[in-house]
């Protein structure tokens, strides 16, 4: 793989209660934002999850993220907190 073509990336793991997938890290870059690449990719990984049968997503977003996922039917919930030094909130999605 040529990693200068990649410009999309999504990576998710199932957490210890097993119905709950989350989406650790989801990527495009910055000349190819606002074309439909993210959520195209989260409606991948959502069904991947559903495949597995998953219930829920959740994703750890950067505070300046969420309304992209909550355009895409994710809620926030608890409060914001430091990782990766970026201020961040818990966003999740009953599939």
């Amino acid at each position: 793989m040529d990693i200068k073509r990649v410009f999309v990336f999504c990576f998710f793991y199932p957490l210890v209660v097993e119905p709950v997938r989350r989406i650790l890290r989801v990527a495009v870059k910055k000349e190819h934002r606002k074309k439909g690449y993210g959520a195209r990719v989260i409606a991948e990984a959502e069904g991947a999850a559903k495949d597995m049968g998953c219930k829920m997503i959740t994703i750890g977003s950067q505070v300046q993220a969420v309304g992209f996922y909550m355009s895409l039917g994710y809620t926030k919930e608890g409060e914001e907190y430091i990782e990766e030094g970026k201020p961040h909130v818990k966003v999740v999605k009953i599939l």
